[in-house]
């Protein structure tokens, strides 16, 4: 058994993505059950709580995770986010999807949801779901078209290219931003590069690739639409954090965009994470972004 201590997260743009490594490293490096502790985390933001979700639905690795002390002071907290179980919209029909989501339509967040990736229908509601939450949130037009079409590719691609039944989302809005976490279990960006004849990739340069525009959905269906997104969160103050396979993208407030490979701790499929800064100037050009 290899306990995991589960951190406060703060502010900061992916904090809580250390203790995602830990665990990710301790289900790499052993066979044992994993309990993740959360017992002195007091504020848990909730897109570094999809991962943990995530993992712990997918099949190799759900009867090795645990979690324990989720009923101290971020416990209510978790209830209300939907941590660990999520609203399960697989098992529901396409109208109590939508009537679950427009429970939501004036609340600041968007519960943890596990979507199936084969359906489109219900993956469009997803999207419709964060987009009138960006709607109320966001009030730069041409910015909140952008990211919703980044939301929109992120979990079209789930269900198009990963090959796996199901998807993740959460999203929180805070007084000066909107955090959007979007995660699969699924093949992963390297190996859609392989399946699509393309040779001579390793994690690291498959996502370079994506994040730079160079694939197309005819040909993979990664980072159509991304690299320009990217700049635009950049110039936003914003964020953007692609984990897939052995690699992480990771660009924020201003910084130097830079991929980091550690093969010790892959992601199965694909984790992003999503900050836009909420106060955008109204006579900000979206378009001036995009290639």
């Amino acid at each position: 058994m290899t306990i995991v201590r589960i951190n406060t997260t703060t502010a900061a743009f992916a904090n809580g993505f250390g203790n995602v490594y830990d665990v990710l490293k301790a289900l790499n490096q052993t066979h044992d059950k994993i309990i993740l502790d959360f017992q002195s985390a007091t504020f848990l933001n909730p897109v570094s709580l999809l991962p943990y979700l995530a993992l712990k639905k997918q099949q190799n690795y759900s009867d090795r995770l645990e979690f324990v002390n989720l009923s101290g002071q971020a416990g209510s907290y978790c209830t209300t986010i939907r941590f660990p179980n999520s609203f399960n919209a697989i098992d529901s029909t396409i109208d109590q999807f939508d009537e679950f989501l427009r429970g939501f339509e004036v609340k600041n967040y968007i519960p943890m949801t596990t979507f199936p990736g084969n359906n489109s229908t219900q993956r469009d509601l997803v999207i419709t779901s964060v987009g009138s939450l960006l709607n109320r949130k966001l009030r730069n037009g041409p910015a909140r078209d952008a990211v919703a079409m980044l939301i929109s590719e992120l979990t079209d691609n789930i269900g198009d290219h990963a090959q796996t039944d199901k998807g993740f989302i959460v999203a929180q809005n805070f007084v000066d931003y909107l955090d959007i976490a979007i995660a699969d279990c699924g093949i992963g960006i390297l190996q859609s590069f392989i399946n699509a004849g393309v040779e001579g990739m390793d994690s690291a340069s498959a996502l370079n690739a994506a994040t730079r525009g160079e694939s197309t959905k005819d040909q993979v269906g990664r980072g159509f639409g991304i690299s320009g997104t990217i700049k635009m969160l950049s110039k936003l103050g914003g964020g953007f954090l692609l984990f897939s396979g052995s690699a992480v993208f990771i660009q924020s407030n201003n910084r130097p965009a830079k991929i980091v490979k550690d093969d010790s701790a892959p992601w199965n499929g694909c984790l992003a994470l999503i900050r836009v800064n909420t106060n955008i100037a109204s006579n900000l050009i979206i378009a001036n972004f995009y290639s």
